[in-house]
Parts: structure tokens; sequence; C-alpha cells
């Protein structure tokens, strides 16, 4: 058999809203990159803005955990490697940067990814309205905790900082996340061909 003939036979099991949902999602995954790619990347918008909320939010919880401690936060803008400007703020203590949080750093490409399963998934417009808001609150305040967390642990555990970085933290935010989808989606689901 070949490989058309055995895709074409398998697609045609999968049930229908499963189909509808892999649509929705190719479909707002290609716009997602369009958009970002050719608009929102090249302007840093939200990227300055989010990382921004993401220091300040992360220079407000050190503050608080070291009140004799004086905490600021800073921007700047570097050429990388390639010629390309990389820019990032900063949370200094003294003259020394504690935390330097890129905008790669700052969680938007995981709160579109989120937004979009939700977009996904057939439900009413106030529950998908209501999620989509809690959720991206849900993840900015959980990177916020997440940077504070580093910059705590680069004071007092620098050797674990980089396991809890590329790790820990992730687990974790994508374990909530997961939850929130399972949640989210029961009941909304239905794979019969009826």
């Amino acid at each position: 058999m070949n490989i058309v003939k055995e895709f074409k036979e398998t697609y045609k099991e999968i049930p229908r809203e499963v189909k509808r949902f892999l649509k929705r999602a190719l479909l707002i995954f290609v716009i997602w990159k369009l958009l970002y790619g050719f608009f929102l990347y090249p302007s840093r918008f939200p990227d300055k803005q989010l990382t921004h909320l993401i220091s300040a939010g992360t220079e407000q919880i050190l503050s608080k955990i070291y009140p004799d401690m004086n905490f600021m936060v800073g921007e700047t803008c570097e050429l990388d490697s390639d010629k390309q400007f990389f820019c990032y703020d900063y949370v200094m203590m003294g003259h020394q940067k504690i935390i330097v949080i890129a905008d790669g750093c700052n969680g938007l490409e995981l709160i579109a990814l989120y937004a979009g399963f939700l977009f996904c998934i057939p439900a009413a417009i106030g529950k998908m309205t209501a999620y989509t808001i809690l959720g991206i609150a849900m993840i900015g305040i959980c990177n916020i905790l997440r940077c504070a967390g580093l910059a705590w642990m680069n004071f007092h555990h620098y050797t674990l900082t980089g396991l809890a970085h590329h790790y820990v933290f992730k687990v974790v935010i994508y374990g909530l996340i997961f939850g929130v989808w399972i949640f989210y989606s029961r009941g909304s689901i239905n794979t019969s061909d009826e």
C-alpha cells in the first residue's frame, strides 16, 4: 500500500471533532507565526511591554524578600553574534545584574500556545474569555515568580540555577497549563460522528 493511500485511510478514521481541532490548530499556528515574525517581533510589541512587566514584578517581589536591599530595573539592547539587536531587561542590586529577562523569556509564546489551544476547542464565548484572561494572568504571575525564584537562587544556590531555569520551572508551568487545558476541555469535546 502506498503512503498517500494509507494516509487517506487513516485520516478518514479520525473523528470529525479531532479533525476540526487539528485544522484550527494549524491555522492558528500559521497565523501566529506570520503575525509575530513579520509584525510583532520587529516592533518588539508586545514583547517589550511584557518583558518590562515581568522584570518590574520580579523587582517588586525581590524588594519584599530583601527589604534592606535596593533593586532597580533596566533595559538594554546589544548586537548579537549575527549582528542583530538582542534586547532584554535586567534587575540590578546595586551595580550588579542579578537576573536578565530577555524577550524570549517573557512568556509570550507560551501565552499564544495556551490561548491558541483554547480557541481550538469549541466552548461558550464566556467560558473561553474567562479561561483566556485567567490563564494569561496565571502565566504572567508564574513567570514573575519564576524570575524572582531564579534571582533568589542566584543569591543562595547558584549551582542549581541552571537546572531550575531549564527544567524545574518548565515542568511546573507546563504542568499547570496542561491541567487548565484538561479542566477547560471537559464536556467540550465530542468525538462522535453524529
